[in-house]
């Protein structure tokens, strides 16, 4: 624990005053600590020189700053941001798995799937002639009855589950290659893939609407590895690494 600083400021108190109690102004001081379990000694070049294959990611070190200006620019329809969670600070952060990395590593998943993949929204016939239906009523009604039509209209096609996209991303589909041709089988096995898929839903549903009620296990643990390393496959293969490549840097870049 270190001292961060001291802030001194003012605080309302209880005061006699010729026998009166009044609001009276005193001096607070407080003194600031922060614990920091991350802290460490910034990476040395050296770190990363040593790491094998490392060599490796600079092949389309190019492609990746073009994809990242791309992401951020205000061009395109979603203006995109770098979270600053998105860095990994230290060694130690990058080993450990906790609330603020399950949130973000999902996040960064469902963002990816979105902007890199084909579409996983598959509209059916029976979707379109149930929105002209539903459309036909939203006309024939005025004030809440259409308003609650129209909302009932959005909701005919759903967003997949991040159980769902997890899966189609790994088996593939439309034209997308499956990821499992980047993924060890000596990390993952493929029978064991549904299974830490519906962990990671279950935990990030549970972190992102706070209903106490779910306790995470070794699989949680397991599950947000996988939705790692789906996240540096999706993004290597989009810089231009073969799949074989990637299999290669997920072995010796992330942990288990």
């Amino acid at each position: 624990m270190s001292v961060y600083g001291n802030v001194t400021t003012e605080t309302l108190d209880n005061g006699l005053r010729d026998k009166i109690l009044v609001d009276t102004k005193r001096p607070c001081k407080s003194e600031i600590y922060f614990i920091d379990k991350y802290r460490e000694e910034p990476e040395e070049e050296n770190n990363f020189a040593q790491l094998i294959n490392s060599r490796a990611f600079f092949q389309h070190i190019d492609s990746l700053f073009k994809m990242v200006a791309e992401d951020i620019s205000t061009d395109k329809d979603e203006s995109v941001n770098i979270s600053i969670s998105s860095i990994h600070p230290s060694l130690k952060r990058r080993r450990l798995i906790d609330l603020q990395q399950s949130l973000h590593i999902t996040a960064a998943f469902e963002f990816y799937v979105r902007r890199y993949l084909p579409s996983i929204i598959e509209e059916e016939e029976y979707h379109i002639e149930l929105k002209k239906v539903l459309q036909e009523i939203a006309e024939a009604n005025t004030g809440k009855a259409k308003k609650l039509v129209k909302n009932l209209i959005k909701h005919v096609v759903n967003e997949p589950s991040l159980l769902d996209k997890i899966m189609k991303a790994y088996n593939g589909f439309s034209t997308w290659k499956p990821l499992k041709l980047c993924i060890s089988q000596d990390w993952f096995k493929e029978n064991e893939i549904e299974r830490l898929a519906k962990e990671a839903n279950l935990w990030r549903n549970e972190l992102a609407h706070e209903k106490r009620s779910y306790v995470p296990g070794v699989d949680t643990i397991r599950a947000i590895r996988l939705v790692e390393h789906l996240n540096y496959a999706i993004v290597l293969r989009q810089l231009g690494y073969s799949d074989e490549e990637i299999k290669e840097l997920l072995k010796y870049t992330l942990l288990r």
